[in-house]
């Protein structure tokens, strides 16, 4: 059974400055760098009505992997997330995350939402993962929610720091 997660977020940064970091390639290049991961931009689209969509590859080496996941994976696997944000006016931003693993059953996503909040703003996201595996799919997909239920908190305060730094 897949596994759902919310995560809510406020960020002192404006959604319009989140957004235009997510459109600059040198922010994913900061981003993947300081966590550490084997991620590279495969493609970054900026339109003109001020949506970004952002296709992005992970490398996971099968000795980086908890030993849960290299019980059932024999291979290297990789990840391939696309995100979309789109600017709705008034400030606020929706965003559609996909996610596709490479040599192994597993999938997820999400919707996002950003809004105004004083001077700041505050992401809501729901999310699901999904790991069709008999006997241990449950325990990696708890585990992989788990993953990005913590890690959607660091990847915002990395882009408070961010935008910050870069103005």
């Amino acid at each position: 059974m897949p596994k759902t997660f919310e995560v809510d977020v406020e960020s002192p940064i404006s959604t319009t400055r989140v957004l235009d970091a997510f459109g600059t390639a040198a922010y994913w290049h900061d981003r993947f760098e300081t966590f550490g991961t084997r991620t590279v931009v495969d493609q970054l689209t900026v339109h003109d009505t001020g949506r970004v969509d952002i296709v992005t590859v992970q490398d996971l080496r099968r000795d980086g992997l908890p030993s849960l996941l290299t019980k059932v994976y024999r291979g290297d696997l990789q990840v391939k997330t696309t995100e979309t944000w789109i600017p709705r006016g008034n400030g606020d931003v929706t965003g559609e995350l996909v996610v596709e693993v490479i040599g192994a059953p597993g999938s997820g996503g999400g919707s996002a939402r950003m809004t105004p909040r004083g001077s700041g703003s505050h992401l809501t996201f729901s999310g699901v993962v999904r790991f069709p595996v008999p006997v241990v799919g449950g325990r990696i997909e708890s585990y992989v929610g788990e993953q990005f239920s913590q890690h959607i908190p660091e990847i915002q305060d990395f882009t408070t720091d961010w935008v910050r730094a870069h103005g």
